[in-house]
């Protein structure tokens, strides 16, 4: 025996209007629209997600060219930001 619940959801208009048209060009009730598509937005929240790649660039050399070498990038960014702050 199926047991069905009765309820009442607020839609935009807009978009109850585009979801009738939908079940009915696929020959399907709206009740049975909205569930699949509650079943399916808690699958995907269900879901692992997939791993991101990542790709480490890296570079040859000695490190950061003058005037940027690592003793002087501290004094170099404050320099920049001074300057970018005046009118």
């Amino acid at each position: 025996m199926l047991v069905c619940m009765r309820t009442t959801i607020i839609l935009d208009d807009g978009l109850l209007e585009d979801a009738k048209k939908f079940a009915a060009a696929h020959a399907r009730t709206l009740s049975g629209l909205i569930a699949d598509a509650l079943r399916a937005t808690m699958a995907r929240a269900q879901a692992p997600e997939a791993a991101s790649t990542f790709e480490l660039v890296t570079f040859r050399g000695d490190g950061l060219n003058p005037p940027y070498a690592w003793g002087r990038l501290s004094d170099v960014l404050l320099d920049q930001d001074i300057e970018s702050l005046r009118p």
